[in-house]
C-alpha cells in the first residue's frame, strides 16, 4: 500500500450520496467507493449529487492534483499506479475471469438496473423521481429527473431494445437475462466469502456495485430484487462488505473524509 498522503493532496471523489443503509446510491460511484475502501485508498468524498457538474455528464468523478477522471475504469487505474490496488497478484487466467464477469454484469445486468429504476413506471414516478428532486441541488432537481430519464431510454432502445418494438416482450427480455446473470453469479460464489477467494478484489467491487442498491432500494416493483432475494449468498456477500468495510459508527468512517457540496 502506498504510504498515508497529507491532507492537501487527498483524493477527491464526487459521488451520489447514499441512502437506505448506502454509503452511494449509485452503482459506478459504490464500486469505486468499495475499490478504494479494499485498497486503503484515502479518499475526500464530494457528495454533489449533481452529474450536470461533471466534465462527463456521470459521477464519480476523481480529482488529485491537477488531474481528473471521469470513467470508472480511468480511476480504478490510476488507484493502481498510486499503488493501491488489490488484484495485483492474480493470474492471467483470474485476470480474463474478472473481465469476463464484468462483461456480462455490463451487457446482462445493467439494462435490466436501468430498465428497474429509470423506464418502470410505478418505481421512476413514486422513488426515483421524487428521490432525485428531494436531494439534487437547486434548480438542477427540477431538471435532473427527466434528463436522467431520456437518456436512460436512449441506452436501452439503442442496446437491447434496438430491434424490439413491443415493451412487454423487451421487458421480459431484460429481465430474463438478468436473472440468469444473478443466478450465474450465485453458482459462481458458491460457499465462498468473496468471488476472488480469501481477500476481496476488483470484481467483488464490481458485483457489490451493482447488486447493492438492486438489494436496498424500497422498489414498488420488485420483480429483479425478489429474484437477488432468492440467492441467498449473493444477499449475505452484500451484507458482510456493508458491515465490515462501511460500517455506521463513527470509526467506521474517519477512512474516508466526507464533505457535502451543494453546486
Amino acid at each position: 500500500m502506498a504510504a498515508s498522503m497529507e491532507y492537501e493532496s487527498l483524493m477527491e471523489l464526487a459521488i451520489w450520496k447514499g441512502d437506505w443503509g448506502l454509503p452511494s446510491v449509485d452503482s459506478s460511484c459504490l464500486i469505486i467507493m468499495t475499490y478504494a475502501k479494499f485498497a486503503g485508498a484515502p479518499l475526500k468524498l464530494l457528495r454533489t449529487n449533481n452529474p450536470i457538474r461533471s466534465p462527463s455528464g456521470y459521477l464519480p468523478f476523481l480529482k488529485h492534483e491537477d488531474k481528473l477522471f471521469t470513467r470508472p475504469k480511468e480511476i480504478v487505474d490510476y488507484l493502481r499506479q498510486q499503488n493501491y490496488g488489490v488484484d495485483f497478484e492474480l493470474s492471467s487466467l483470474q485476470s480474463s475471469e474478472v473481465l469476463a464477469y464484468v462483461s456480462l454484469l455490463e451487457q446482462k445486468l445493467t439494462p435490466a438496473l436501468v430498465y428497474t429504476r429509470w423506464l418502470d413506471q410505478r418505481n421512476y414516478t413514486e422513488l426515483t423521481n421524487p428521490w432525485i428532486r428531494r436531494n439534487s441541488p437547486f434548480p438542477f432537481n427540477f431538471f435532473l429527473p427527466g434528463h436522467c430519464h431520456r437518456r436512460s431510454q436512449f441506452r436501452i432502445s439503442n442496446t437491447v431494445g434496438q430491434h424490439m418494438s413491443d415493451v412487454k416482450l423487451l421487458e421480459n427480455k431484460i429481465f430474463k437475462d438478468a436473472q440468469v446473470c444473478l443466478n450465474s453469479l450465485s453458482t459462481r460464489l458458491g460457499e465462498a466469502e468473496y468471488f476472488s477467494g480469501e481477500m476481496p478484489a476488483m470484481l467483488d467491487a464490481v458485483v457489490f456495485g451493482y447488486l447493492a442498491p438492486l438489494l436496498k432500494m424500497p422498489l414498488l416493483n420488485k420483480k429483479l430484487q425478489s429474484h437477488l432475494r432468492g440467492c441467498k449468498n449473493l444477499c449475505l456477500f452484500i451484507d458482510k462488505i456493508l458491515l465490515r468495510y462501511f460500517p455506521s459508527s463513527p470509526e467506521g468512517k474517519r477512512r474516508l473524509r466526507v464533505v457535502h457540496v451543494g453546486y
